[in-house]
């Protein structure tokens, strides 16, 4: 019972941590290092800590809800996320002109998806950005967009197209 007082609130607080990552480390330029520590906390510390307050009650029970929460973290995690940028763009968020400077078909299905990489200036600095979906698949090359972008950091953004939707 001990264990269950000590490594449940541990899991609740890393998840919580998760969560709440500052945006200077998720918009990392070299995003797999984010990745790979999220991924970590989720797939390895979380449940791990998960199966720590749980194997001296029952050992079955604690390795099946250790594995259980994979889906559950991951996918709570990309929902409360998303809602956080959202969030976060709806307070503090700034409209531009980006120029499509690449496109590309997203993903190997049959149906035609695309994304674009966009460029737009924030003070006097070029910003590239990508992959945004194209849910019409009309933009091209050298096309204007419009793009809504955090002003401290302008790696989150989304285009009119993506705002629209998700707002």
């Amino acid at each position: 019972m001990c264990r269950l007082l000590i490594f449940l609130p541990v899991a609740f607080l890393l998840y919580y941590l998760l969560l709440n990552l500052p945006h200077e480390f998720r918009y990392l330029e070299d995003r797999w290092i984010a990745g790979i520590v999220t991924g970590a906390l989720i797939f390895l510390v979380i449940p791990g800590t998960i199966y720590l307050s749980l194997s001296k009650i029952k050992k079955q029970a604690a390795v099946a809800l250790a594995i259980g929460s994979w889906p559950l973290l991951g996918i709570s995690f990309g929902i409360l996320t998303n809602n956080r940028e959202i969030n976060d763009l709806n307070a503090e968020g700034q409209w531009t002109k980006a120029v499509v400077v690449n496109k590309k078909k997203a993903g190997k299905r049959a149906i035609e998806d695309w994304e674009v990489a966009s460029r737009f200036v924030v003070n006097g600095q070029q910003i590239t950005v990508g992959w945004d979906p194209d849910y019409e698949g009309t933009l091209e090359r050298g096309d204007s967009v419009d793009i809504i972008y955090h002003p401290e950091f302008p790696e989150l953004h989304r285009i009119k197209a993506e705002w629209e939707k998700s707002n």
